[in-house]
């Protein structure tokens, strides 16, 4: 449960200081349904699904759902869902609304944000009160992470990532290298691919993908907890 828990299919945006490259599409996103393998040192632990889709008064919705359907994942009945709102601001995204609850057999964790561009300010509540802080353009939350710098990959981006994400009690600047890589075989296929690694201290984590084809990533490993895999299976545009 505590492993499944740490998974945030999240990884970050736009806003993004990148060096040596052109400015973003300003082309709006499209909908998709990507579905996942989750395994943990190897073995399965569940199945993870990411939706996109438009939402009211110019906003988008995007949601990833993980569900443990084997080992001790599967006997706690462990899932984590999020929700991000968006808006798609001169070619990037940025966070209106943060949703995350983890629910198992014996515990329930949950974390609801706001910003407020109008008076760039970010309220979090996880149920002990609400704090709040100032806001930073091109700002997303975690859950949009992944989806984000795919978005800035396809535009053919490179070179070191900088990110402002909204966290519990701030906005932290998060580091990324991208690199290319060899082909990888997940179940949806063979892709060439583009590596994504974060590289502050102590934040072992690694994404691989293939802009031509998808926003987000064909694989995910992620060290925090064990070793947390992510396989596409497939995906299917809206």
């Amino acid at each position: 449960m505590a492993n499944l828990s740490r998974l945030h299919i999240s990884i970050f945006t736009a806003g993004l200081l990148l060096s040596g490259v052109a400015s973003a599409s300003t082309s709006a996103p499209t909908g998709f349904v990507a579905h996942y393998q989750v395994s943990r040192d190897g073995q399965p632990l569940g199945t993870a699904t990411l939706t996109l889709e438009p939402g009211q008064n110019g906003a988008y919705r995007y949601t990833s759902q993980v569900d443990g359907s084997a080992g001790v994942a599967a006997l706690l009945a462990a899932s984590v869902n999020e929700e991000s709102q968006f808006r798609w601001n001169h070619g990037t995204p940025e966070s209106l609304e943060y949703h995350y609850q983890m629910q198992s057999a014996f515990k329930t964790r949950h974390r609801q944000m706001s910003v407020d561009w109008n008076s760039g300010q970010v309220s979090v509540d996880e149920g002990k009160g609400v704090q709040h802080y100032a806001a930073k353009p091109g700002m997303v939350d975690h859950n949009l992470l992944l989806l984000a710098i795919g978005w800035n990959l396809q535009q053919g981006r490179s070179g070191t990532l900088s990110v402002p994400v909204a966290v519990r009690q701030t906005v932290e600047t998060e580091h990324f290298t991208v690199s290319k890589d060899g082909p990888v075989t997940v179940p949806a296929g063979s892709f060439a691919t583009t590596r994504v690694d974060r590289s502050d201290a102590g934040k072992a984590l690694s994404a691989w993908y293939a802009p031509a084809k998808f926003p987000v990533p064909v694989k995910l490993s992620q060290q925090e907890g064990g070793d947390i895999t992510m396989q596409l299976v497939d995906f299917k545009a809206e």
